[in-house]
Formats: C-alpha cells, structure tokens, sequence
C-alpha cells in the first residue's frame, strides 16, 4: 500500500520587516544571523487517512502561539503528553566531517497538528520552546533523538529534558537487538504496517532554503507525525491508545478501571493489588496472558491458598466487575465498514492465531505457499506441484508465523499439505519451519462451499465468486456452450455475476450467472454445473 498522495492546499502570510542585504541561497544563514522578513504558511499533508494541519514559519511568535494552543487542547493530560520529533540541516555533500551545518528546521507534532520552525532564518529562538522542550511532563519521541538533542543543546542552547528513542521501544517489544540499527521508515512498516516514502532528492535537498517546496514539507511533517504515531501506540501511560498498539479499547479501560479501584483499598491490601496489578500489565506486555486470563489466575492462586491477603467485599465486587469486562472483550466486538456490507473482528493480540485477511489464492498468501513447496522439494528432494491454498491463519511472532494448509499434486494426485511459514518483512526473512502430510484431497474442499465438511445445510448457499472452484466451473461451462453452439463467434467470458452451490451426497452442484460476450453482443446465461467425485464437470 502507498501513502496517499497530496494535494497542497497552501496560504502565506509574509511581513517586511527590512530590505534583505545579502541572498540566502548562496550565502550560508548562521544561527545568530538577524532575518530581514517573517513568514507564515500553512499546508494540509495527508498520509494514508490521516491528514496533518503544517504550519511552515520563522516567526517566533508563531511558535509561541502553536505551543500555547496545543497546551490549552491536551490541558487535561499535560502530563501524559507525547510529542514527535524531528530536525533537519542542510547535507554535507563535500566530505569534511569538520563542516557541520547547523540545524535548519526543527518539526514537532502533536496529534494532526504539525509545526515546522525554520529557526535557520529566525531572528531568535523564542522562551516558550525552551520552556516547552525543558518540560520533564513531555516525552519527546524520535528515532536517534539524544543525537539530536546534542546537536539543539551545541547549536542553540535548547535542552530537551525528555526524550525517548523509538528504536529502544521497539527493541523492547520485540527483543531482537537489530531493531537499534533501524530507520524511521523501517519502524513505521513494522509497527505500523505504512510505507513511509523518503525520496533520496528530497532527502538530501537544500533544507537551508528560505522558501521550502511542498514535497519538502510533506517529508518534514511526515518525519515528526510518523514518530509522534509511534510513540503515541507504543509509550506507556500516554492516554489515548489505538488498536495498532496490541491492546483493544475495552481492555485498555479495564486496566484503567484496576488503577483507580487500587486507590480505594485499605494499605496491606493496596500492596497486594499493586504488586499484581504490574505482573497483570508484565503479563500482557509479554503476550504471555490476556487481561482476563490474568485476572482469573490471581483468583484461583487466592483461593488455592497462596494468597493469603483477605480481600473485602468492595474489592471482590470491584475485581469481578472487571472479569466480566475482560470476559466480554475476548469474545470480540463487531462493527460494519461504510460501503462494503462486511462484518470486521476486533485486531488480535500478540501471540493470537487469527484467520487472514484477503484472498488466500493470490498476493502474498498464494507466494508463501509456493515457497513452501519449493523448500520443501529442496530438501526432501521432492517433486510437488503447488495447486492451491485451502486455508490460511496467522500469528504475530516477532514477525508473522503464517499456518498455510495447502493442495499440492505428488505423482498426478492431489494431496493437503499443512506448513507453517516464518516472515520478518523488515529483513526480508522467510523461513519454513514445518511441511508435513495432512490427508488426500477430496474431490471438492471445505473452501468450496465456504463451509465444513459433514454440517452442509441443505439448499443452496451462495459462495465467493473469485473461488477457484467456481472459476473452473464457469470456464467448463463456456466451453460446453461453445461445442454445442451454431455460431461462428465464440463465447468469451467477461464476469460471474452470481454463483451458488449445494452438496448432494460426494458431488457439488454449482448455479451460475455468467456474463459472457459472443461477437459484438453481450449475454447472460444461467447454467448448472455438476462435479463429481472424481473432479469433472457436466453442464445440465
């Protein structure tokens, strides 16, 4: 998936302050350096479905009223507040390691707010954002930000009291020490799944310009609201979670409901709930245990005796009232997405096996399993001929461990397979970790009907049109029409428009509606087909 592209939706506001004795551009702006203009330009920046409000600005009354605004928006959670980081400076292209520019652009984001200080050509560096950054109540998120920070604290004495790396929480998520050498759009792929886009023109682009084009303010907002994402689903104890983060809302409200219920418990029994109130939260970091199945081990360990802390009546209320929460969190919530008439699940939690998404025969599902097969004629030194995938489930493992059940042809027979397969997208990584003989394949599979084998409801039943099965079945059924037709023209097929299914007995009987072309004249037909037990198809 790429980022949406964008549309600059672009106003300015300049103000002369006095006639400009020298040309920026060929002349390098030092930081000390007094500017003869202030400006103001705001732009829209989307990315994905987010859209991102950017001021560009070297006013430093502007940086003062953008942090006031965003310190009056978050005023209830100051304390909590996570801002996204970011600096650029003009590249060193000539080599000597002793030249460094000075810093050209400080971004910092907050929620979809961005703001882009081109404090290279500002006439100082305003109070406020000493202030701001100086805060120990913020954590300033980046990837190699204590390198940044050096470089605001030697070049304008700005110290940023908080500061948090994005590779050191990834590393503790994932525990793998590879994830300290990673970048910015490295990060944003794995954890967020997005395709961050850092075209190397603009990248090493004259960041020292007085006037920025808008391919370099998206690359700038994109920098600083890409770490605030990442430190926003990833920092614990910020306030607003999302579900890319590894915990559903409920649960999170549930942990929410723990922390305050804590406070109301006598001392000794306060000691008791904290202690496993944090292994409850360890557990749950770890992917080790759900909230729910947390909390039910604390109370079988209680009543097993090795808990001998007494709770009283408010605290068993209060625990049991969070055990239903949890309870009903595991059984997953349902909402309808606008325009496609499906019925999504709640996202899976680490360590969780779920059915995968899109169609298994096609992309990357379909890919995996053909490498299986061919590693695994590689070892054993088979010669197994890939069919199809039947079912496809995976699990997040440091990475994905997909659970492929597959039909393979050995010798002309169809046979099912199951493998398992280990994906680390950012290392390009695949690795077969199982391939094993499941059973013969039937004449027709449980993803011909979209139902298990042996609780076939009577009837027809519709089934996905795009099915393998049903492809085969339309194309037996042209092919019949054109034998048995007079005409000179043959029948093309354009569309399945409709195609149903119902099992009788060891056959299956498809109803299909094909849109078809003969000539310059467009058709519809509606054909049964029959398949037997042995595969082939007969067009009543």
């Amino acid at each position: 998936m790429q980022p949406s592209s964008s549309t600059p939706s672009t106003s300015a506001v300049g103000v002369s302050m006095q006639p400009s004795s020298s040309t920026p551009e060929a002349t390098m702006q030092t930081p000390s350096a007094s500017t003869a203009e202030v400006w103001l330009a705001f732009h829209t920046v989307t990315f994905y479905h987010d859209v991102i409000n950017t001021r560009v600005t070297n006013d430093p009354s502007e940086v003062e009223r953008w942090i006031n605004v965003m310190e009056y928006i978050h005023q209830g959670n100051l304390h909590k507040l996570v801002v996204g980081l970011d600096l650029e400076w003009r590249p060193n292209l000539t080599g000597d390691r002793a030249q460094d520019n000075p810093v050209a652009l400080i971004q910092l984001c907050v929620g979809h707010q961005c703001l882009i200080f081109q404090v290279l050509w500002a006439s100082s560096v305003p109070d406020s954002l000493r202030t701001f950054m100086g805060n120990p109540r913020y954590t300033f998120v980046g990837v190699g930000i204590a390198e940044d920070a050096r470089k605001l604290r030697s070049t304008y004495w700005l110290n940023i009291e908080h500061i948090v790396d994005l590779r050191t929480r990834a590393f503790s998520m994932f525990r793998d020490e590879r994830f300290f050498s990673v970048s910015l759009k490295d990060l944003a792929e794995i954890v967020l799944h997005k395709v961050l886009e850092k075209p190397m023109e603009v990248t090493l682009s004259r960041w020292d310009n007085k006037r920025l084009s808008f391919s370099q303010v998206k690359y700038a907002c994109l920098d600083a609201f890409v770490c605030f994402e990442l430190g926003r689903t990833h920092t614990p104890g910020f306030y607003n979670f999302s579900p890319s983060s590894g915990l559903t809302q409920t649960n999170y409200r549930s942990t929410l409901f723990l922390r305050h219920a804590k406070k109301r418990l006598p001392t000794s029994e306060t000691d008791w709930f904290r202690d496993k109130t944090r292994r409850l939260l360890r557990l749950r970091r770890e992917g080790l245990s759900t909230v729910r199945e947390a909390i039910v081990e604390l109370l079988q360990a209680k009543e097993s005796g090795k808990e001998k802390m007494k709770l009283n009546r408010p605290c068993a209320v209060i625990i049991s009232c969070v055990v239903l929460l949890c309870a009903a969190s595991q059984l997953g919530f349902c909402r309808e997405e606008e325009g496609q008439g499906m019925l999504r699940m709640r996202t899976s939690r680490l360590g969780g096996i779920r059915d995968s998404l899109g169609n298994q025969n096609g992309g990357v599902i379909e890919s995996l399993a053909r490498f299986a097969v061919e590693e695994h004629n590689k070892k054993e030194n088979a010669l197994l001929e890939f069919a199809r995938v039947v079912q496809s489930r995976e699990q997040v493992v440091a990475g994905k461990l997909y659970y492929l059940t597959l039909e393979a042809i050995d010798a002309g027979k169809k046979k099912i397979y199951e493998a398992k397969v280990w994906v680390k997208p950012w290392m390009n990584f695949k690795k077969l970790e199982d391939f094993k003989y499941s059973q013969d394949s039937p004449s027709f599979t449980t993803s011909d009907l979209g139902a298990k084998l042996g609780i076939h409801k009577l009837g027809w039943r519709v089934v996905p049109v795009h099915d393998p099965e049903v492809r085969d079945a339309a194309n037996h059924a042209v092919k019949t029409l054109q034998q048995r037709s007079n005409s000179l023209f043959p029948y093309e097929l354009l569309e399945i428009l409709l195609a149903e299914a119902e099992v009788i007995e060891r056959s299956v009987k498809y109803q299909l509606l094909l849109k078809l072309k003969r000539g310059m004249k467009v058709e519809e037909f509606k054909v049964v087909v029959h398949k037997n037990r042995e595969g082939k198809y007969y067009l009543n």
